[in-house]
């Protein structure tokens, strides 16, 4: 006599029931694999203690070159500082340094009041001693060139909203940095400019700069490494009407353009190439001509109809172009990172619902 099988069942053995607290203790050992880096969010500061030692030379000298100041941060979404300290000397070491050896961080170093960046893994600071190159520093402004000057002007009813995105080449040789306390380089700005912001766009966040004007001289302190430099100024000037605009340096430029905001904006001049209205949305372009050191091209800009708000042209991100072993840019290393933990709980609870489920359909 053959004996069939209900519908829906099948034969084998019978599931062990799970006890409430086993499932309870499955739940936490999933909770706490959502919390590990790699499988979900990315840990704090942590890392064993390590002796990191440290050597300095001056890459334009070949000589050893004093460390004025030493800053490591931890990249785990946001800079962590796990060293600030004053060494003082070419050779150091950094006693009982968190370091974990897949860990991302950023070194800064400041040699002659010139800050200078690294990117490195937390195995390579481990491994031996870490070789950190920098520069002489001159004040001499033979070598730099403003490679790119994007002029941006947005008309707001009695005011005009200025954005200057500057590149600056140092091909000094042998490779120094330019940089003067007082200021290294001049632009130009509207008379009665106010309201002057200006960043150093190189390393893993924009530094600050100080600008000094004077008439229509905007001083800046920034310095040059070598390679190319990037600032990014914004400021605001009186509108009424008309806004005289001149352009320039006491550096060479060369290749600059305007971009007006609305396209309604008048510019009276000569020494601009034809109106590009089709290249940025919203904008107006106008190339202009290569300027020498010192010379300055005087342009007239005559109201339009109100602006609206376009987006911003210009990002605040780091230079690409950093010397060797600098920090490559834009920097943004941190670990990877899973689900965030109000998901994570939610994704336990449906799996302990779904085990007891099943337990009470076995039972």
């Amino acid at each position: 006599m053959t004996t069939q099988m209900p519908a829906g069942r099948r034969p084998g053995l019978r599931p062990l029931p799970l006890p409430l607290p086993l499932l309870l203790a499955l739940s936490a050992l999933l909770l706490a694999a959502f919390a590990q880096p790699g499988g979900a969010r990315a840990q704090g500061v942590v890392g064993d203690p390590t002796d990191l030692r440290f050597t300095v030379r001056n890459a334009t000298t070949g000589q050893p070159a004093v460390a004025e100041r030493i800053v490591i941060d931890y990249v785990v979404g946001r800079l962590n500082t796990i060293l600030d300290t004053k060494p003082g000397g070419a050779e150091f070491t950094a006693s009982a340094v968190p370091v974990k050896d897949i860990g991302q961080y950023i070194i800064t170093l400041w040699h002659e009041g010139v800050p200078y960046w690294w990117q490195k893994r937390g195995a390579e600071l481990t491994a031996g001693p870490v070789a950190l190159d920098v520069f002489s520093v001159t004040a001499s402004l033979e070598s730099a060139t403003i490679s790119g000057l994007n002029l941006v002007v947005r008309h707001r009813e009695t005011t005009a909203e200025l954005e200057l995105m500057v590149e600056i080449a140092n091909d000094a040789r042998p490779q120094v940095t330019i940089n003067q306390a007082s200021g290294t380089f001049d632009l130009m700005l509207p008379a009665g400019a106010t309201a002057i912001e200006a960043t150093y766009q190189r390393g893993p966040e924009p530094t600050p700069v100080a600008v000094t004007l004077s008439g229509t001289r905007a001083t800046v302190a920034m310095p040059l490494t070598p390679g190319a430099n990037r600032l990014r100024l914004t400021a605001r000037a009186p509108w009424d009407g008309a806004l005289d605009m001149p352009v320039g340096s006491n550096l060479p430029v060369a290749a600059w353009s305007l971009l007006t905001s609305p396209p309604s904006v008048a510019v009276e001049t000569t020494e601009l190439q034809a109106p590009d209205e089709t290249t940025v949305p919203g904008f107006v372009r106008r190339a202009g001509p290569a300027l020498a050191a010192g010379q300055v091209a005087s342009l007239r800009l005559l109201a339009g109809a109100p602006a609206g708000k376009p987006e911003p042209l210009f990002k605040t991100s780091p230079d690409s172009a950093a010397p060797a072993g600098e920090l490559p840019a834009p920097t943004g290393a941190a670990e990877k990172r899973g689900l965030p933990l109000p998901l994570a709980g939610l994704a336990v609870l449906i799996i302990i619902g779904g085990l007891i489920f099943a337990r009470r359909r076995r039972s």
